[in-house]
């Protein structure tokens, strides 16, 4: 068996330069894991906002089925071809005749672009009877599936029978 025999000035040369190896390796060490924790805590922070964004779609989905019923709803009450309008026409002189009044009806010659993807087209009503069957005639008329926009109403009582005037417009599909 053979001994090595160290001076003692390089063994404490030895130790000093084990111990600065370990303290660096130990610091390299703590250096790493905190890396590693910042790049778990990012991650976390990555999760939780997918899963924010998965929670978000996941509503907006929910909503898109509530309202697509709505949304074919009211494509469905905008006229888009001609025998929808003449359908329309047909129920307004139903409601009339139901009611006990008079109705001549004019039609505007062009759609009125409006604002968004529909138009509109304007109906003018000389209706005469009592006020209470055109009272509820107008109210039956907003019940109707389509939609329609009062923008002129005026009664003239100055004769036999009221003379009501109604101006109103159809929205239809552009």
């Amino acid at each position: 068996m053979v001994k090595i025999a160290f001076a003692p000035q390089l063994k404490f040369r030895l130790a000093i330069l084990s111990l600065l190896a370990s303290f660096g390796a130990v610091i390299f060490g703590l250096y790493s894991i905190s890396r590693i924790a910042a790049t778990v805590g990012e991650s976390k922070v990555k999760v939780a906002e997918i899963s924010r964004d998965v929670e978000l779609l996941d509503n907006l989905m929910e909503e898109r089925k509530l309202y697509a019923g709505e949304i074919r709803k009211v494509k469905s009450s905008l006229p888009a071809k001609y025998y929808e309008i003449s359908y329309f026409i047909t129920q307004l002189e139903r409601l009339a005749q139901n009611n006990g009044l008079v109705m001549e009806i004019s039609i505007g010659k062009e759609k009125n672009e409006e604002k968004g993807s529909y138009a509109s087209i304007t109906f003018s009503l000389d209706i005469v009877g009592k006020r209470s069957s055109v009272s509820d005639f107008l109210s039956q008329l907003s019940k109707l599936r389509y939609h329609t926009s009062v923008d002129k109403l005026m009664v003239d009582i100055d004769v036999a029978e009221p003379v009501t005037e109604v101006e109103f417009r159809l929205f239809v599909e552009k």
